[in-house]
């Protein structure tokens, strides 16, 4: 890997591990699958991937509100612009309604 946009937090139950290193391990040999059924290899998009096997295995992810999570500041694919960091810090003032601090790849 060359390089990150970033992660999001996350809580797997373990019934589910299996499915989703499963999952992970096939985007790493051959690239995901987007949502037009076409197999990407240029880049990576774990979002997609696992939403797209929890539908195909019946089952559900939730998503929470992104502040709950540290975020590396820096290009988003997700709203195509810059951002600023989000850290959950009192004088921090990107983060309004005070995250908490978790994970993020950079």
């Amino acid at each position: 890997m060359s390089l990150s946009y970033g992660t999001y937090g996350f809580a797997v139950p373990r019934r589910s591990l299996d499915t989703l290193l499963n999952t992970i391990k096939d985007d790493l040999a051959h690239g995901f699958i987007n949502e037009d059924g076409v197999r990407q290899t240029e880049f990576l998009s774990p979002e997609k991937s696992w939403y797209g096997k929890a539908r195909e295995v019946g089952k559900k992810m939730y998503a929470i509100h992104p502040l709950a999570v540290w975020h590396e500041g820096g290009f988003s694919n997700t709203w195509k612009i810059d951002r600023e960091s989000i850290t959950g810090e009192d004088d921090d003032e990107s983060d309004s309604e005070g995250g908490i601090r978790g994970v993020a790849a950079r």
